[in-house]
C-alpha cells in the first residue's frame, strides 16, 4: 500500500473529530518502502502490522514488484511469533486460503473488491 494513502487516511480520521481514534493515530508510526522484515522490530502487543505483499500467482511489471523476492511461506514464518496483531491481504485462491487460514491459523474473510476496473476476490486474514 502506498504511504501517501495511509497518511491521507490518518489525516481524514483526525478531521472527523473522533478523539479516541485520532489520538491513537497521532502516535502511530507509518513507514513504507523498506523491506517488510525491517518493520518487525516494532513488534509489541499494541502493534498492528498491515501486510499486502505481491501475490505469487500474479505477474507484475518489473518496475512494480519482483514477486520472486517475497514468498508467502517466508511472510507466514516471519509473522508467526509476533506479539502484535497482523492483517494480511492476499489472493483468495484455495491453495493460499488453505496455507494462510488452515496451516497458519489466521481468521479469514473473503472480500469482493473492484480494483483497476474489474472485480476480484481478496483474502483478508487476521492473526491476533
Amino acid at each position: 500500500m502506498d504511504c501517501r494513502i495511509i497518511r491521507e487516511v490518518k489525516k481524514r480520521v483526525c478531521s472527523l473529530k473522533s478523539p479516541q481514534k485520532c489520538s491513537r493515530l497521532k502516535t502511530a508510526k507509518v513507514e513504507c518502502g523498506k523491506d517488510w522484515k525491517s518493520y518487525l522490530k516494532y513488534d509489541s502487543p499494541k502493534t498492528l502490522f498491515y501486510l499486502d505483499p505481491p501475490y505469487e500467482d500474479r505477474s507484475y511489471k518489473a518496475a512494480d514488484y519482483n514477486p520472486k523476492k517475497i514468498k508467502l511461506d517466508d511472510v507466514l514464518k516471519g509473522v508467526k511469533g509476533l506479539k502484535g496483531k497482523v492483517v494480511l491481504s492476499y489472493s483468495a485462491k484455495p491453495e493460499f486460503r488453505k496455507k494462510i487460514c488452515g496451516q497458519a491459523k489466521f481468521k479469514c474473510k473473503t472480500l469482493k473488491l473492484n480494483a483497476y476496473s474489474h472485480w476480484t476476490k481478496e483474502l483478508l486474514a487476521i492473526k491476533d
